[in-house]
């Protein structure tokens, strides 16, 4: 944006010397309604980071929240990929280095001592896929009680069978 302000200005004092002076006003003040105009639209209307956008994230967020309390006892733990910023610091959570949280060894090799302690929860965007399940399986645990979140995540909780 400050990249190519300083063009755009030069760009209108060089469109002002065109026009003849009664009308050169008109012009100019189109030119900067029609920039004022898209401006405005990308702060507060783009798809990914308008602050329109951005709020209704923000809401869905303390939304799930909310659920997640709501859901799970004081000392439960959550296990995911994403929940740290919606459970903590309400709920203790285990979030992963962006692989999936399940499927890695130190996780894994944890969880039969976290069943046993407290209880624990997965929470994912993607519904587990049968081959975690079945890994699940053979380790003795279960994932139950799937509960749809506002942020368009699942919450599981698991279980040793």
């Amino acid at each position: 944006y400050l990249v190519w302000l300083p063009l755009a200005g030069a760009s209108l004092l060089a469109l002002r010397d065109q026009f003849p002076q009664p009308t050169r006003r008109v012009v100019l003040a189109a030119i900067l309604l029609g920039f004022s105009y898209a401006s405005f639209s990308q702060v507060f209307f783009d798809r990914t980071e308008g602050l329109v956008v951005v709020a209704e994230r923000l809401s869905e967020y303390r939304a799930t929240g909310r659920d997640l309390e709501r859901l799970t006892s004081a000392d439960a733990l959550i296990i995911g990929d994403r929940t740290d910023k919606v459970a903590f610091p309400e709920r203790r959570v285990i979030v992963s280095d962006g692989r999936p949280v399940l499927d890695l060894p130190a996780i894994r090799a944890v969880l039969p001592a976290l069943v046993a302690y407290v209880p624990v929860y997965y929470q994912t965007v993607v519904p587990p896929g049968k081959e975690l399940v079945a890994s699940l399986t053979r380790e003795r645990f279960k994932l139950v009680s799937p509960t749809a979140l506002p942020d368009r995540s699942w919450l599981y909780r698991l279980i040793q069978l």
